[in-house]
């Protein structure tokens, strides 16, 4: 029974790889789920930033009038990640193999977030308190704003197998700029899986034509290969991605999608196509776990 289970799952990846030229469409029409018994994939998935701490922003008048959500007069990161994570949504919440939650909606966290940041403040206030080793990045935000941001590791935890945190690069004076890359946290002790999508994710991105930033901030406490940043992969300490002093158990990954400026005119079937690009990742991610051990488990 075991070698058929495994030739018929391998009979499923070829077949799955043959005939899609994008990715393994595995909700592809005709397939029967109840054959082989795959476990789901539990995602948090963290628009980054709100109004509240968000630093990057263009004039709503040199984009794409319905980008400003709020009506303030500027396009925000906050509101372009919550596009994207919109988009997104669309391709997951129709995927058999994939739950998910949200840390925000509409630039807002939400009940279950702010529930569980009440019922862990005593573990987030230490973290969002405790003194910085010497050279650690720091937020530089007001402690009931950098709870929030320490909640969001910690949510995830509580609620997912996976955290997966989407941003765009910050405005700068620098065209360097332009491009994306991906950021895994040293604080991590599934830091190998983490990896892996983050692999993933840049290959995937790569492969749809989207170039990689020439200029990836790097962290002072932890250094990166030459090997990882010429993939866009770059470890950093954020506080969302874990602690030096609590590291997270689940697998994350936060995404620099591209520059802000590039994108605050784009159309919708650009924003469609750079969330395929994260929704691809991803199942390949939940394939390649499925086939190799369940490494998110």
């Amino acid at each position: 029974m075991r070698a058929y289970n495994s030739l018929l799952k391998w009979a499923f990846l070829i077949s799955a790889f043959l005939f899609n030229n994008n990715y393994f469409h595995y909700y592809r029409k005709g397939f029967s789920y109840n054959k082989i018994n795959y476990p789901i994939l539990n995602i948090t998935l963290d628009p980054g930033h709100t109004n509240e701490t968000n630093f990057a922003k263009f004039p709503a008048r040199q984009g794409r009038k319905d980008f400003d959500t709020d009506n303030d007069g500027w396009i925000e990161e906050y509101e372009l990640n919550s596009i994207v994570a919109d988009s997104l949504e669309t391709r997951l919440k129709n995927d058999p193999l994939i739950n998910y939650v949200r840390t925000k909606i509409d630039g807002k966290y939400t009940k279950a977030f702010l529930e569980c940041l009440i019922k862990n403040d005593s573990l987030i206030t230490e973290m969002a308190t405790r003194e910085r080793l010497p050279n650690e990045p720091r937020a530089y935000l007001p402690v009931h704003l950098g709870k929030k941001v320490y909640n969001i590791g910690v949510f995830a935890e509580n609620n997912s197998d996976l955290l997966l945190s989407l941003h765009f690069n910050k405005a700068s004076w620098s065209n360097n700029y332009k491009g994306f890359h991906v950021i895994i946290s040293p604080n991590n002790e599934k830091y190998k899986e983490s990896l892996e999508l983050a692999k993933i994710i840049s290959r995937t991105f790569r492969e749809k034509g989207y170039k990689i930033s020439e200029c990836i901030p790097t962290d002072p406490l932890t250094e990166t290969p030459d090997s990882l940043l010429k993939e866009g992969i770059v470890i950093r300490n954020l506080a969302a991605l874990g602690d030096p002093g609590h590291k997270l158990t689940k697998p994350v990954v936060l995404i620099e999608c591209g520059w802000l400026k590039d994108y605050i005119n784009a159309s919708d079937k650009e924003i469609k196509e750079l969330s395929d690009a994260v929704y691809y990742s991803i199942q390949e991610y939940v394939i390649r776990n499925n086939f190799d051990g369940n490494l998110y488990k």
